[in-house]
């Protein structure tokens, strides 16, 4: 939902709200950890309060807490509702300290163990810059809902917050490539990943400072367009692809041979999108979200329209899942037209 609930805080934001209450609820009750669940409700069990049926706290995914804190922030960033803050802080608070027990290296950096992700065939090994910026992205957030709740932890959180954007731009920039690498400890280290600066959205569009120097993400954006967007199926003629943009591909232009890194998500490929926009790359913005809108809509072969996949293969084929009954990853469409025309800014 990190990708796709923009439609909810800003359509639907007592919906929003709702949501993230009853998320605030499940890390304060659910798990003694304090992790974030990934889900709530299954409807073969208990379709209200079956928490995370997926299994994810027990592969100790570190990238959901993260998000929890960023879509609090988000919510309190538009509505100002300081009854919400004040109900879900101490779950905000609790998340966050599990997040903390994540550094096991001592570089205010979560240390990734394998499949503890949303991308859970990579297998991020040491700090991933997908977790890492969103963590960062969580303390940028965090330091502000301290300010407004007064609460002491403010200084702990700035002092992460600073070793750890330090650190995480420190690791992972290629100065030769002008790019950020994958992860810092994995087997594919090197690929260029097309989601790896996820934790910028939220920071850029409401208010945050960026995760990391300004000028080094447009230069990455720049080489995930090349990498990840150009060299894939074209349809059209014009020498650029016309799918979306490839989850990672080696700089060779070879691939991972991982299911998940292999594939094109459409959510994501149009949340990359509203972040390049964002950060001045028009053009580019525009024909990586065209290649989604191209396979889903026009494109004959496959025509997802209504049913769009979270996932599919360079030529738009062999679809995941095969029936995806709404797939909630695409409908991130909407932060590119948020990015794009406003109507809240007018």
């Amino acid at each position: 939902r990190h990708y796709s609930s923009i439609i909810y805080a800003r359509l639907w934001p007592q919906i929003e709200r709702e949501i993230l209450v009853g998320w605030a609820d499940a890390i304060l009750n659910f798990d003694p950890q304090n992790q974030t669940p990934h889900d709530c409700g299954n409807p073969l069990k208990d379709p209200f309060f079956a928490w995370d049926d997926y299994g994810t706290n027990k592969l100790h995914w570190k990238d959901l807490h993260s998000k929890f804190m960023q879509q609090v922030w988000r919510y309190y960033y538009h509505y100002k509702d300081k009854k919400f803050l004040d109900y879900v802080w101490p779950a905000c608070k609790a998340t966050y300290g599990y997040m903390k027990s994540t550094d096991t290296d001592g570089d205010y950096l979560p240390n990734n163990k394998g499949s503890d992700n949303t991308y859970d065939s990579f297998g991020f090994y040491g700090t991933s810059l997908l977790c890492g910026g969103l963590w960062v992205g969580a303390l940028e957030s965090m330091e502000k809902m301290a300010e407004i709740e007064q609460d002491p932890v403010l200084t702990e959180v700035r002092f992460w917050l600073n070793n750890a954007k330090k650190n995480l731009d420190a690791q992972l920039w290629l100065a030769d490539a002008q790019r950020y690498k994958m992860d810092s400890q994995g087997k594919f280290s090197f690929a260029v990943m097309a989601d790896g600066l996820n934790g910028q959205r939220y920071c850029e569009a409401f208010g945050l400072e960026d995760i990391l120097p300004k000028e080094k993400m447009e230069s990455h954006y720049r080489a995930v367009y090349k990498n990840c967007v150009v060299p894939l199926t074209d349809f059209n003629g014009d020498k650029i692809g016309d799918v979306g943009a490839i989850n990672a591909i080696n700089p060779n232009g070879s691939r991972l041979n991982l299911e998940q890194a292999d594939e094109v998500w459409g959510g994501s490929t149009y949340f990359l999108a509203a972040q390049m926009y964002h950060a001045g790359l028009h053009e580019e913005a525009l024909k990586a979200a065209y290649g989604v809108y191209y396979v889903t809509y026009e494109e004959e072969s496959t025509a997802y329209w209504f049913n769009t996949p979270e996932a599919w293969h360079d030529n738009g084929a062999s679809p995941r899942p095969t029936k995806p009954e709404q797939y909630q990853r695409p409908r991130a469409v909407w932060e590119l037209i948020f990015e794009i025309d406003n109507p809240y800014k007018k």
